[in-house]
């Protein structure tokens, strides 16, 4: 399965310089995650990618001009990502970001075997629209879903960070900002 992540992304290593917008999708056994990368003409957007046995971090930045006409969008992103452990118990990251002048965006998911973890941090500059979300939820009934969300329409959001933890009878989930 590493060998399918590995070239997803050196797919869209090559084709970010030819489109606007490049979508990624992996699914594994332990997690998931999905992404949509866009930016106008004269955009940039760069990442990495790191997959070990039990964890999986990722992180993109892109930068690019925002003006008035249609082929200069500025950049955005969407991403959605989740992982379980051992008994199901999911914790899950979400972001959006629409037409920002820059952004840097880095995330992680690990499956402790115990316990599932989701985290992210994000700095974005001159975005129309910005939402991030944490949230954990676990198969036992008498443990609640818990969720976090920050959404900011036409600004900045610097120093952000996420987490969602989930396990037996625990569900976690916390933002600073």
């Amino acid at each position: 399965m590493n060998k399918i992540v590995i070239c997803f992304v050196i797919a869209a290593m090559f084709l970010l310089p030819t489109v606007n917008c490049v979508s990624v999708s992996v699914q594994t056994n332990v997690g998931a995650f999905t992404e949509h990368l866009g930016s106008g003409v004269g955009g940039q957007i760069n990442g990495n990618t790191v997959i070990t046995r039990d964890a999986l971090s990722h992180a993109v930045w892109a930068n690019g001009p925002v003006t008035s006409g249609n082929n200069n969008r500025g950049c955005s992103y969407a991403s959605t990502k989740s992982v379980s452990d051992n008994a199901g118990d999911t914790a899950s990251t979400s972001v959006s970001i629409s037409n920002a002048k820059s952004y840097s965006y880095r995330y992680g998911l690990s499956n402790m075997g115990s316990f599932a973890a989701a985290a992210e941090a994000l700095d974005v500059t001159g975005a129309s629209s910005i939402n991030a979300q944490a949230k954990a939820y676990n198969t036992k009934v008498a443990a609640p879903d818990v969720s976090v969300s920050t959404t900011v329409t036409n600004g900045d959001l610097h120093g952000y960070n996420n987490m969602a933890i989930a396990a037996a009878n625990l569900a976690y989930a916390f933002s600073k900002f």
